[in-house]
């Protein structure tokens, strides 16, 4: 136990020849005043901190009660074993002396006994670090957390059953904790009592703590525990139980200590009704306005859940007006079982924003986030607007989080404060890859979707094998001449090895984009592009006819796209849509050797369907046609579905789905050439995430093609169903792997791989 030595030594009180006498405050009549304070025994800590911890300076009045004080607060500091003090009359006044005795200092943490959890992560839920110093306070705080995390990994009986300590130089120590782990515990059983109205299943269905089965793992926290406690009695008042609580539990532990059994006594009380409901000190918004928010009907059972809904409906749409500070107190009343409601409101005044801040961003510069916003210095504050900047912000794709913070300076007004996370957006990689479209293939790629900080995108892609030679230049301006209006230019060289022929195609194009600011969520972009296509190397056989072309034939194209985007993720969306119409015309006034136009309609939902889990539904529809009946659509053009290389079909190889009269032998090989007009697939995707940054899927992929109208059979849709992963991955971007079973195959049902680079959906 540490020890303090308090030694005063006054001689006088500046009484000519006597001793003075002291007051009721613990000061001399004709106090002495501090001379001077000297300090001793410092090793570590610098004097500067001693001074200030102690709280009193040369000049100040001397008293037994100051100096209690000040050495009370150097041992709060935690850094001195033992504290001396003294008095020494001088002339004048006194010299106080403090003899100090530091703590010391930890240099190395160990433990013995632990298995169940990583050394490294138990180190970071200590609050002590190496260099601090040692005491027994620290010591009994570093316990607790340790039995603490265990308890977060379901081991319940862990305990530190001793601390000890060896000096590896003078004042410092090394410290290990010895870990009895006990049992990692498994839920076993989970029983109730005293619930008549609801089977334990049902409860057991309101609970995050779970039996253990054989896909389950019955993990036990007791902080889950304590939180589904709190679930079960709010289950209830949900039920029209209003007075429902939980009396008590139970935790009951195998003879091995290796199961728990877990029993819960409720009482469940009366049922109860609602009532009627009346609004009190509302001014800004009417009566019948507020009703409207009611999420509850007058003689249904009671339910805390809707009430809780009603008030926070009623929280949104004040701070929709502006009222931000609003306050709203809910008073219930029971009469013969029925629940009577009254919201006591306190308006307060509108708010507006004074100055909007950006925090964060340490690459990107602030215009770039500044003129994504829709919130404005000076305007009332509405939540709408609010939420809908934060929204576009994160989906510029340049953040991994978005978060909105305020402060109040003049009130009501406030100021708020987007603070942002950058992720990496550059991307700088060198490697070989396969896919089941290119083979195996070497790449170089150099890019960036914020170019300087500037929100410009870059990309350069160089690509060789065996299937596939490629170059790819393209870089695109957001917002052009500070306008919302986005430029880009594409050049690019591909020559890829086909099914039935090689193509190599050569060119380049102008995009522009700009939102419509009548239809939310939108944008229109118009594309020109020139390339000049060529075909070579036809595989034995070939009889289609484009082997006697003369290539290269050019196609000069303007495309429109309509876009309405409002997923609330450009990575891993959660809720949303995204809608686009795709139009090119080919050739006419445009020139070229190619007139035809082509078509595609593109739907995206997104579903939250619980926890994190994501279904998406997609439907792709597309059509193409010349502009005159004696005319063609050229073959390479047309819809070839499979793979996942640009009209995807998962389950089959890439470009096998065609119509069925165009599939042909020749040779001995089945020649899937050419493909249809018109096409049509839907996928169901079932996405979860697995360990951040994997996330997982399952799907189920339906589509087909045609040469006309007249072919299209609903029975005849091809299906593959598989599932897949996705990666993202700094510095590459997304990365995935599918493998999917095409149940309709020329050869009969096979499984198939798909490997990925960059989005599908």
């Amino acid at each position: 136990m540490n020890k303090v030595l308090v030694t005063f030594l006054l001689a006088a009180c500046f009484l000519v020849g006597t001793m003075g006498v002291f007051n009721q405050d613990g000061y001399c009549e004709e106090a002495p005043l501090i001379l001077e304070i000297r300090v001793s025994g410092l090793e570590q800590v610098d004097s500067s901190v001693v001074m200030t911890g102690f709280g009193l300076s040369p000049g100040d009045v001397f008293s037994f009660e100051t100096v209690r004080k000040g050495v009370s607060n150097l041992y709060s500091l935690g850094y001195f074993a033992d504290i001396a003090t003294e008095a020494e009359e001088v002339e004048g006044g006194v010299i106080l002396k403090l003899v100090l005795a530091e703590n010391p200092r930890i240099v190395g943490i160990k433990f013995e006994g632990v298995k169940g959890i990583d050394e490294e992560k138990l180190k970071e839920k200590l609050t002590v670090k190496e260099n601090d110093f040692y005491t027994e306070r620290v010591i009994f705080a570093q316990k607790k957390a340790i039995v603490a995390a265990y308890r977060e990994e379901g081991f319940p009986l862990a305990t530190v059953t001793s601390v000890r300590t060896r000096e590896r130089d003078e004042g410092k120590l090394e410290v290990t904790f010895e870990v009895d782990e006990g049992e990692k515990v498994k839920v076993k059983a989970i029983e109730f009592e005293g619930n008549d109205s609801f089977q334990a299943s049902r409860l057991r269905k309101v609970m995050d703590t779970r039996v253990k089965t054989w896909w389950r793992g019955g993990k036990f926290k007791q902080q889950t525990l304590d939180e589904d406690l709190e679930k079960i009695v709010k289950f209830y008042q949900s039920q029209g139980l209003r007075d429902a609580k939980v009396t008590g539990h139970q935790l009951t532990y195998s003879e091995d200590k290796k199961h728990l059994f877990i029993a819960i006594s409720v009482e469940e009380g009366r049922l109860y009704y609602m009532g009627n409901t009346q609004w009190q000190g509302n001014k800004a918004l009417g009566t019948e306005e507020l009703a409207g928010l009611i999420a509850y009907e007058e003689g249904e059972h009671y339910d805390i859940e809707k009430i809780e809904k009603t008030l926070t409906d009623v929280y949104s749409l004040y701070a929709e007006h502006g009222y931000i500070f609003v306050g709203v107190d809910r008073e219930e009343k029971v009469t013969d079982g029925a629940v009577d409601m009254r919201f006591s409101i306190e308006e307060g005044e509108p708010s507006h924003i004074r100055q909007v801040r950006i925090a964060g961003n340490e690459k990107t510069k602030e215009k770039v986030v500044r003129r994504e916003l829709m919130v404005r210095p000076g305007q009332l504050f509405r939540r709408s607007t609010l939420v809908r900047s934060q929204r576009d912000v994160y989906t510029l794709g340049f953040f991994e989080d978005v978060l909105i913070d305020y402060q109040v300076n003049e009130p009501p007004d406030i100021d708020l404060i987007f603070r942002v996370k950058e992720k990496q957006t550059g991307t700088a990689t060198a490697g070989a890859g396969f896919t089941s479209d290119a083979g195996l293939t070497g790449f170089v790629e150099l890019g960036h979707n914020n170019l300087f900080g500037n929100g410009q995108s870059v990309m350069l892609h160089v690509e060789r094998g065996s299937k596939r030679n490629n170059l790819d230049l393209s870089f695109t301006e957001p917002w052009f001449l500070d306008t919302p209006t986005s430029v880009g230019i594409d050049v690019f060289s591909m020559d890829r090895r086909r099914d039935v022929y090689d193509e190599l195609r050569k060119g380049g194009g102008i995009r522009v984009g700009r939102p419509l600011p009548w239809i939310d969520y939108s944008r229109l972009y118009v594309s020109y592009s020139l390339q000049d296509i060529t075909l070579k190397n036809f595989v034995s056989g070939y009889e289609g006819g484009l082997d006697e072309v003369d290539w290269p034939q050019r196609t000069s194209t303007i495309e429109t796209a309509f876009v309405r985007n409002s997923t609330d993720s450009p990575f891993y969306p959660s809720k949303g849509s995204r809608f686009s119409v795709n139009t090119e015309f080919s050739g006419g006034l445009l020139g070229g050797d190619q007139n035809f136009h082509k078509h595609i309609v593109d739907f995206r939902w997104y579903r939250n369907v619980f926890w994190r889990t994501v279904l998406l539904t997609r439907l792709r529809v597309g059509g193409m046609d010349a502009y005159n009946h004696y005319e063609r659509v050229p073959q390479y053009e047309r819809f070839r579905l499979g793979g996942t290389t640009v009209d995807f079909l998962r389950g089959y190889p890439d470009y096998e789905i065609v119509p069925d009269d165009n599939l042909r032998w020749e040779d001995g090989q089945l020649i899937r050439w050419p493909g249809g007009r018109l096409m049509s697939v839907l996928t169901l995707e079932y996405q979860f995430p697995i360990a951040e940054p994997l996330h997982g899927l399952f799907f189920l992929d339906i589509g087909d093609t045609w040469n006309n109208e007249n072919e299209i059979d609903l029975s005849g849709f091809k299906k593959g169903a598989g599932f897949g992963l996705r990666l993202e991955i700094p510095m590459l971007g997304q990365v995935g792997f599918d493998y999917g079973y095409g149940f309709d195959r020329t050869e009969g049902g096979k499984w198939e791989p798909h490997f990925i680079m960059g989005r599908l959906f």
